[in-house]
């Protein structure tokens, strides 16, 4: 594991590369994304963030990804009380 961080800039990149039509931007955790699509989420709201999760949403469900497994609405995914989690 490196000690460098991914940024923002970095993430929004890649996103738009590998899902031109679906991904919506790369957002910080107090700016909740709406529509369908596809966003990479820090769990912090402002610099430098902790930790980037990925959320795909659609017809108004919505799905997270937490590479630690965590469980949304818990510790620093507080912010996603109430969202699916990936298992």
């Amino acid at each position: 594991m490196g000690s460098r961080t991914t940024s923002t800039n970095e993430l929004e990149t890649v996103g738009r590369q590998l899902m031109p039509t679906l991904f919506r931007g790369v957002y910080a955790a107090t700016r909740q994304p709406s529509g369908d699509g596809y966003y990479i989420v820090n769990t912090m709201d402002r610099p430098p963030g902790l930790h980037w999760v990925g959320l795909y949403i659609e017809n108004g469900r919505s799905m997270l990804y937490d590479s630690f497994g965590r469980t949304a609405g818990t510790g620093d995914l507080h912010h996603f009380y109430g969202y699916t989690t990936t298992e």
